[in-house]
């Protein structure tokens, strides 16, 4: 057995929670995404079978597993490195830059909309 297959023999163990819907994000490990993504990848079980089984979003299992089939992440869906300050401030003024320049740009384009007619 191997040990996504222990997880969900383990998590069968707890009924009451098979098929409950989550009204909350459950915290899940690191080591409890991997043996789920394992259980997908190893045997070929359709992804939304195994989140049943698993008692987990079959949103989440596919992020999971679509993250390991390309490499990257963590399986939180978060950057692994955390965006300098500055950086972010540089983008947030250059995006309210570009906001100003498209309300700009709709005015002129509704302008000369209301000319031609």
């Amino acid at each position: 057995m191997t040990g996504a297959d222990s997880c969900a023999e383990a998590y069968k163990a707890f009924p009451e929670r098979q098929h409950a819907r989550r009204r909350f994000q459950y915290p899940y490990s690191d080591e409890f995404k991997a043996d789920a993504v394992a259980l997908v990848i190893s045997s070929g079980r359709p992804v939304a079978t195994a989140a049943a089984d698993l008692g987990v979003s079959l949103t989440a299992l596919k992020r999971w597993v679509r993250l390991a089939r390309e490499g990257g992440g963590n399986g939180d869906g978060k950057p692994e490195e955390p965006v300098d300050p500055a950086k972010y401030e540089a983008m947030e003024a250059r995006m309210r830059e570009l906001e100003r320049d498209n309300d700009f740009l709709k005015k002129v384009s509704a302008f000369f909309a209301k000319e031609q007619r």
